[in-house]
């Protein structure tokens, strides 16, 4: 394989992808077209080409979402793929790093035409593939780095008083909740909100340091927690007395992420300061000294979200049994009455199993608020489509908002709680739960009997009673209901709790 100057080569490879030219991507695009080669492509991207263990930027709705625009535009889906992941980020995506996937993912032709199209160093043969290999080492390791310059780090004893104001936060948050009514009477409706003292804005040099480089340092790729379609989190570890604390950094791989993160960042904070409930989960601090990269400071909760615990993903978990099922949704029902009952309701707008976390007596709290938002005086207004398809109200999808979408959403939650059913199952022949359950009950003669609903409970649990699981179901399918015939949270509150109370006298 020759080799062209060895300058000009480095210069090719640190090339954005976004000024390919339009032949390369087209052949490119035909080549991966072929057994849908693209999509191991697209699942290898990850968030920092420069750490192997970041993690992956896409999902596998971004997949299908990528598969939809290709079929509607008539581009192949690699063509589309570049157009948006080659705009992405302050570092945006180099050839070297599209070449090291098409390596990674074994395909030679494609990796072939890089080579001999764009480098000029022939075609791509088995034996130089070790060859190229080595060309590409030295981006991937960070020696030949694209990334922009970090920041200066901050001194290690400067973050002393950042330990204490957070850890002083942390035993406080501890003993306002321990203050409060008995977590176990959730038959009690929610009390007016109270205002809280601000939350300190704390350095982002500090967070870099508590969570290793967001999980970049040696030994410290555990500090990833999760990810969804604005940010990811990571654990925070305090260096004087180890809490765990949960940073959510904000996505900023969109062109216009730096002004959406700052009115995330401002709602956000700005309301979860000043509301206050033992279901809703609250907030310790924030960082907006690094504009492109705002963060916010959470408590860290054990047991993970309920839908890792439905859905048995967590190692050593056991099956949540009746009782916690219950306890589960009667907090968050709680903590969605509590929201919408505001002087200025608000609305979550992403309620589902994955945004309800779990704190040590596997009692819930809602999560994730970045999409929170006031409801008009009206009830309804028209913004951005925004959320989790699954769980979308189909007015939501319209543009048409209220409190009633995050009904619905609850609703689709209440049926991964008593089914144990995923969301979104692909092995289903009705992918979305809804669906499944809707097609399913028009093949049973007494869906709302107990032999009807029998089918649908969840197996692991094995003290399932009668009336009140029939009452749950029931609740669920009407909160499913066209918006108009859909209940308020106050009348889904009050069946769940007329259900717990069956529980409890039936024997």
């Amino acid at each position: 394989m020759s080799v062209v100057n060895g300058d000009i080569r480095e210069g090719l490879l640190k090339q954005e992808v976004r000024h390919l030219k339009a032949l390369d991507v087209q052949m490119l695009g035909q080549i991966l077209e072929i057994q849908a080669e693209w999509k191991s492509v697209m699942a290898n991207i990850r968030r920092d080409p420069e750490n192997p263990m970041s993690p992956r930027k896409f999902t596998a709705d971004h997949v299908e979402v990528i598969a939809s625009e290709s079929h509607r535009s008539g581009k192949t889906a690699f063509e589309v793929l570049i157009e948006e992941w080659g705009t992405m980020g302050r570092n945006r995506p180099r050839i070297w790093y599209l070449l090291s996937l098409f390596l990674e993912a074994n395909l030679i032709r494609a990796a072939s035409h890089i080579t001999e199209h764009i480098l000029k160093m022939g075609p791509l043969t088995s034996d130089g593939k070790s060859e190229i290999e080595d060309l590409v080492r030295p981006f991937q390791d960070g020696r030949m780095s694209t990334k922009p310059p970090a920041v200066v780090s901050v001194p290690m004893d400067t973050f002393q008083k950042w330990d204490e104001q957070i850890e002083e936060d942390l035993l406080n948050l501890s003993s306002s909740i321990d203050d409060e009514a008995d977590n176990s009477d959730l038959l009690t409706m929610p009390g007016p909100f109270e205002n809280t003292i601000s939350v300190p804005n704390v350095p982002f040099a500090y967070l870099k340091a508590i969570t290793g480089d967001f999980g970049r340092q040696v030994g410290t790729e555990d500090r990833f927690i999760g990810s969804g379609g604005f940010a990811v989190v990571y654990k925070g570890i305090t260096f004087r007395s180890q809490k765990v604390l949960a940073i959510k950094k904000l996505n900023s791989d969109k062109t216009d992420a730096q002004q959406r993160n700052e009115l995330m960042v401002n709602f956000e904070v700005g309301e979860l300061t000043r509301l206050k409930h033992k279901f809703i989960i609250e907030i310790l601090g924030y960082s907006n000294d690094e504009p492109e990269s705002p963060c916010l400071i959470y408590p860290y909760l054990e047991n993970g979200n309920l839908e890792d615990h439905l859905q048995m993903k967590r190692p050593g978990v056991v099956p949540l049994n009746q009782d916690q099922r219950y306890r589960i949704l009667l907090g968050v029902s709680e903590g969605l009455h509590f929201l919408h009952e505001q002087p200025k309701p608000l609305i979550h707008r992403d309620v589902k199993t994955s945004n309800i976390l779990l704190d040590g007596d596997l009692l819930p709290k809602i999560a994730d608020f970045g999409l929170l938002r006031h409801a008009s005086t009206n009830n309804t207004e028209t913004v951005n489509i925004l959320g989790t398809p699954r769980y979308m109200a189909p007015e939501a999808i319209r543009g048409d908002i209220s409190v009633k979408i995050d009904v619905f959403s609850f609703g689709v939650v209440i049926l991964e709680v008593i089914t144990g059913l995923a969301s979104f199952d692909k092995t289903r022949e009705d992918r979305d739960i809804i669906t499944h359950v809707q097609e399913s009950i028009k093949d049973t003669s007494s869906p709302t009997s107990m032999d009807g609903v029998l089918r649908f409970l969840d197996p692991k649990v094995t003290n399932w009673k009668a009336k009140p699981a029939i009452t749950t179901f029931n609740l669920a399918m009407v909160c499913l209901r066209d918006k108009v015939e859909r209940p308020f949270m106050p009348e889904v509150l009050d069946t769940l709790q007329t259900a717990y109370a069956q529980t409890q006298s039936e024997h």
